[in-house]
């Protein structure tokens, strides 16, 4: 059976990595702070003169900080700070020159490495996380299926047709479906027949099934999904289809990594589904295979003409409506383009393609990274409206977490709020602190540090 996903929120340890720690246990200048920290009042970061002021707080916005990506240190820190700072500013100070530019414009709450060549994923159907479905959804990593999960399909396959030879009676595959169930849809031939025409003769019939099923399973309504949502649920059908259990041709798996290589990405609308799964929906994946319904454009296809308003309406499309796609492809179109033959469903195919919440299950994958990705942030964010509103400090301080209120979970996020205004406090002192946060602002502590407090609890019940 298919394991399920897993995934983890990263820690703030994972966002805040101190650069350097003096024997003393604090935290070192980090790139960009030129002169070292003097001795200042308990649990306050950054006392001393000279300062960069902003310089830390923007390094830890850079996207390549908020990604868990390896951000440039100065690894080689003597204990004075000194050495190698200057060739590290350099080599980062056209970043930090324009960090405001880079919070506002570039704090996404992913963006791919540019410079690196994404990863080509080896799909097991048991070892898939949701960093990898980000991958693959959002920035396009091709697929790959290996041999022996193909063989897996292939056994799963044969006991479908097995099944139907013996005219045993199998829900989606000699009898009907919902209210249907009890209808058989495949009729066996006569015993003179031998068993190589009966066989011919059992797989037109649920061809001839397969083909007005996924047809009577395509009547959503609305505009269509976003490409990553579309990509999510066919990457987690193809994942769950490996193990063998579906009973699926193994073109269906084959189809489902070519859309995904090759971009093609089915029309869904986002509305209609019915019982407990995503069937109207997944329908129109199934439907595409077989050469029909529409697909979006890729985005390699950005130049080609805007669709006619006739053509939208053919797919169901309001081309009145602001959220209206410019562009889609019929598809057989998009399927000839990419040098694949449209795909004739058999057996239990149109069933293991509809029945399922693939597409509920990817949205829910997107939606846990992104909120994953927002927690790790908000504390920085918090620091960054902190500093702009000159805001009181106080209740960040060590002597007023780790010793006056020793709770773990908010104690880390006062930490993480000291780092991140580390080397700013000596500039907005000039201007004199306000007495009294807000309460909006007072309460961040608690807020913040539920997610972390939850998470180390949760695995502390599971160790």
């Amino acid at each position: 059976m298919p394991k399920e996903i897993s995934f983890s929120i990263p820690t703030f340890s994972d966002i805040f990595k101190k650069d350097e720690t003096d024997h003393h246990g604090r935290t070192a200048p980090a790139v960009g702070n030129a002169v070292p920290s003097t001795a200042g009042p308990p649990g306050v970061p950054g006392e001393g003169q000279g300062g960069t002021g902003r310089s830390r707080l923007f390094r830890l916005l850079r996207p390549s900080r908020l990604d868990n990506a390896p951000a440039l240190r100065n690894s080689h820190a003597s204990p004075s700070g000194q050495t190698g700072v200057r060739e590290a500013a350099l080599a980062t100070s056209s970043t930090r020159s324009n960090g405001l530019d880079n919070f506002y414009s570039k704090f996404s709450l992913d963006r791919p490495d540019t410079a690196r060549p994404l990863p080509v994923i080896t799909l097991t159907g048991d070892d898939l996380d949701i960093e990898k479905v980000i991958q693959i959804a959002r920035h396009g990593a091709r697929v790959e299926i290996p041999v022996e999960a193909m063989q897996r399909v292939q056994r799963g396959f044969s006991v479908v047709l097995e099944a139907a030879r013996q005219g045993k009676p199998v829900y989606g595959l000699t009898t009907g479906v919902g209210q249907n169930k009890d209808k058989a849809v495949i009729r066996q031939g006569e015993a003179a027949q031998t068993d190589e025409l009966r066989m011919a003769q059992l797989l037109e019939q649920s061809r001839a099934f397969n083909r007005s099923s996924i047809q009577a399973h395509t009547s959503g309504m609305g505009n269509p999904l976003p490409r990553e949502q579309v990509r999510a649920a066919m990457l987690l059908r193809l994942n769950t289809l490996l193990s063998g259990a579906g009973g699926v041709q193994p073109a269906v798996v084959q189809s489902l990594r070519d859309f995904l290589n090759h971009d093609i990405v089915p029309l869904i609308p986002e509305h209609g589904s019915i019982g407990q799964g995503d069937l109207l929906l997944m329908g129109h994946i199934g439907r595409v295979m077989g050469g029909e319904g529409w697909v979006l454009a890729r985005h390699a296809d950005a130049d080609m003409p805007p669709s006619t308003p006739e053509m939208l309406r053919m797919a169901g499309l309001d081309p009145d409506d602001p959220a209206c796609p410019q562009r889609i492809v019929a598809a057989d179109q998009a399927l000839a383009e990419a040098g694949l033959e449209p795909l004739a469903l058999v057996g239990k195919d149109f069933l293991s393609i509809v029945s399922t919440n693939s597409l509920t299950a990817g949205q829910a994958s997107l939606l846990t990274h992104d909120v994953a990705q927002f927690l790790a942030r908000e504390t920085v964010v918090f620091a960054l409206c902190l500093e702009g509103l000159n805001g009181n400090v106080a209740p960040f301080l060590e002597v007023a977490n780790d010793e006056a209120r020793p709770f773990p979970a908010s104690s880390r996020i006062a930490s993480a709020i000291r780092e991140a205004l580390d080397g700013q406090l000596p500039v907005a002192r000039r201007f004199g602190r306000r007495p009294r946060p807000s309460n909006t602002r007072s309460c961040v502590l608690s807020h913040n540090g539920i997610w972390p407090g939850r998470a180390a609890a949760k695995h502390d019940e599971s160790a």
